[in-house]
């Protein structure tokens, strides 16, 4: 195995240990007591006593952080006080559908960024770098939630061509198209912006290679321009993007939290919204552990991925 692969897999332990950490002491210095914070202000007396005892509140913060963590391992995310069910139920249930809008927006975001930044390469006689600069500027500095609101009001009030909301469950009985028509938006509103940091970072990378002399000699020998992007650019540009495109899913999932709950899509973001409201300490911190995770290790499958094609990396 690659020394910097067994690096990346070793770091995975203490950056997992370190997430959950930072997790709970978040949930420990808010400005309330724990116990508090899951019952609400409308309480018993004793109930915040009966609470601290049950959930191992009552004990000094270090112990606590292990006993969570024992539980964590093995599996016991805790039991939601909003919903009265266990936490892992409730994540699982809400991770489906966030995964779905975020793998398609992905998709969508690297196709178009892709397609922006390589034609734009290609034809630079026709698009100016300034002009695909501009453009991508525009592309990051516009949120995706300002999309997304432009999009319900253009698309859905003004046009009448999706839905605004309604979507309970991404896996409903309203079929394939259906369920296509409540996720044009949200995916549009995520994957715009992350297309716009693709496409700069695919124009830059395919400029730098389109540099290098091997394209220079297969120009020379009269080689077509289509062959040597065949040939040369693409194999050398795209395992160059395959990190800029994984570290785009962090960007997708924190976008998520405001998408899903203006477009009421049954997911992890708006779940954690819920949460919050609602001040349920264990779902909240169940839901964030997951969203952590889950951007940590396709983090890491990006940059696993990226050593494994770029053998001039691998063979070091």
């Amino acid at each position: 195995m690659n020394r910097r692969i067994r690096v990346r897999l070793l770091t995975l332990v203490p950056v997992l240990l370190g997430m959950t950490l930072v997790v709970f002491l978040v949930m420990r210095l808010a400005p309330d007591a724990p116990a508090s914070l899951v019952l609400g202000p409308s309480v018993n007396l004793w109930q915040p006593q009966q609470l601290q005892v049950e959930l191992d509140l009552d004990r000094p913060w270090p112990v606590q952080y292990v006993i969570w963590l024992g539980r964590i391992l093995r599996g016991d995310l805790g039991r939601s006080v909003s919903l009265s069910l266990p936490v892992a139920d409730a994540v699982f249930t809400a991770l489906g559908p966030t995964l779905l809008l975020v793998g398609a927006a992905l998709i969508v975001g690297s196709l178009v960024g892709l397609t922006m930044g390589l034609s734009a390469a290609r034809y630079q006689r026709f698009v100016s770098g300034r002009d695909l600069r501009l453009l991508v500027l525009l592309g990051i500095s516009t949120q995706p939630i300002l999309l997304g609101l432009l999009s319900i009001l253009v698309l859905a009030v003004w046009l009448g061509w999706f839905p605004v909301s309604g979507m309970l469950y991404a896996f409903g009985d309203g079929g394939l198209l259906d369920l296509l028509s409540h996720l044009t938006l949200p995916t549009l509103s995520l994957s715009l912006v992350a297309g716009a940091v693709i496409a700069r970072a695919a124009w830059a990378a395919t400029a730098d290679v389109l540099q290098q002399w091997p394209i220079a000699m297969a120009r020379a020998r009269g080689v077509r321009e289509g062959s040597i992007f065949r040939v040369h650019v693409y194999r050398t540009v795209l395992p160059r993007l395959v990190p800029v495109i994984g570290s785009q899913v962090g960007f997708l999932i924190g976008s998520a939290v405001y998408i899903e709950t203006i477009f009421q899509w049954p997911g992890l973001g708006r779940l954690l919204v819920d949460a919050i409201l609602v001040r349920d300490i264990p779902l909240v911190q169940g839901v964030l552990l997951d969203l952590a995770a889950f951007y940590v290790l396709v983090t890491l499958a990006a940059d696993l991925v990226h050593l494994w094609l770029d053998s001039r990396t691998v063979d070091e």
